[in-house]
């Protein structure tokens, strides 16, 4: 993972009121916080500064047993008391994810945020890496769910460089206005009716996605993720369904 340069300022001041840096050298890698698993690739590791910044490492095809395993983890990190009655910074190195159904998503999200209640914590700013377009959205329709802002950059360097750079660089992105015309709207909205109401509608980004320049590109990308979140729950009612119908049957 490499050692960064410690540069003069941080987010929050020590005790004594100077600005200190933060680096990956700082971090306690505890060998309990760690989960990797060489059959299926996944990899789920973590680090800790007590108090103040929490940093993820994590890769492969991440389906929900992995993600359990990884929640295990988290369980006991958060015991040791390390992230206890404060607000931290969130670092999470995507760049080797290669993918996170829906199911694994809101099970992870639903952890983080009931670890974070239970033990008065919450993270004030995330910076997300390296992560694929379709994982930016994934993760964009979380950030209000888990009470969290996300900035988007490309290594974990870019967001110790941000981090220690002061507040207010990290948030430019987020100010960049756009115009759309009432045509554009409505046809977002009857695209949206299709994916709620026309369970055989399939998204193809050929025939109903814009091109990249186009200011509403993000929002194609995300009611695209969400159709196919919908079909798979969809699919997984179905099969409990098919699961319990016999079982009803037989009742007396």
């Amino acid at each position: 993972m490499g050692a960064f340069n410690k540069r003069r300022r941080n987010l929050t001041p020590d005790n004594e009121g100077n600005r200190e840096s933060y680096a990956l050298e700082m971090i306690d890698f505890n060998p309990e916080w760690q989960f990797e698993d060489s059959k299926t690739g996944v990899f789920y590791k973590n680090g800790i500064i007590p108090q103040k910044l929490f940093i993820t490492f994590l890769g492969g095809n991440i389906q929900p047993d992995s993600a359990k395993k990884a929640i295990d983890i988290l369980e006991k990190m958060f015991q040791r008391g390390v992230l206890t009655n404060c607000e931290y910074i969130r670092i999470a190195d995507y760049n080797e994810v290669i993918s996170a159904p829906f199911s694994t998503r809101i099970l992870y999200a639903n952890s983080l945020n009931r670890l974070n209640s239970t033990y008065n914590c919450r993270p004030f700013i995330t910076y997300i890496c390296g992560a694929s377009l379709i994982l930016k959205t994934m993760l964009r329709l979380f950030a209000s769910y888990v009470k969290q802002l996300f900035i988007f950059v490309p290594t974990v360097q870019d967001a110790f460089n941000l981090i220690n750079a002061g507040p207010n660089l990290d948030r430019v992105q987020h100010d960049r206005q756009i115009t759309i015309s009432q045509q554009e709207i409505d046809r977002f909205a009857t695209l949206c009716g299709h994916i709620l109401f026309n369970e055989s509608f399939t998204f193809d980004e050929k025939l109903n996605g814009v091109s990249p320049d186009n200011p509403l590109h993000d929002l194609y990308t995300i009611i695209s993720l969400l159709n196919t979140d919908l079909r798979e729950l969809q699919k997984t009612e179905k099969a409990h369904k098919k699961q319990i119908e016999p079982k009803l049957i037989d009742l007396p």
